[in-house]
């Protein structure tokens, strides 16, 4: 590992930008699934709209933090020190909108979308790695007690 902290924290941002390209690949996702991500590869803490993967070391340790701001304002920070843990929050969101494009194509009537979206997301995380699927699954479940399928819904 570099002793010097800007070359440590670019190392561990290519580090996540390689992970998650090999990820939408297994996925079978496009190379530019990840485009409108903006990876931050300096040590400012003014965080741009979007979403923007980061890489903090504290005297402690260091962790990869996946941030979504909107209006200067953050309105998410999830953050990991395992690389692996790590990469589940964008590819979440990756697989998500690849998830939504899909279900537009296959829409069908009298049922609910969210029908064709979560299986197609849990096959995209699924081909990634089985943890990944089984914790969406997990949030899925958890979706649906509290907001059950409406299928026939005007």
């Amino acid at each position: 590992m570099p002793s010097d902290p800007l070359a440590t924290l670019r190392q561990k941002i290519h580090q996540a930008r390689d992970g998650l390209l090999a990820a939408v690949r297994r996925a079978g996702l496009p190379d530019d699934s990840f485009a409108w991500l903006y990876f931050a590869d300096s040590t400012t803490e003014a965080f741009p709209d979007g979403c923007t993967i980061a890489y903090r070391q504290t005297a402690a340790h260091g962790s990869y933090r996946y941030i979504i701001a909107e209006r200067g304002r953050i309105l998410r920070d999830d953050r990991s020190t395992s690389l692996h843990r790590f990469l589940y929050y964008p590819l979440q969101d990756i697989t998500h909108q690849a998830a939504c494009r899909h279900e537009l194509d296959h829409r069908q009537p009298n049922q609910d979308f969210r029908r064709i979206l979560f299986v197609k997301q849990l096959k995209l995380l699924a081909k990634i790695h089985p943890d990944y699927a089984a914790r969406r699954q997990a949030e899925i479940d958890a979706i649906l007690r509290q907001h059950p399928y409406r299928d026939d819904a005007a």
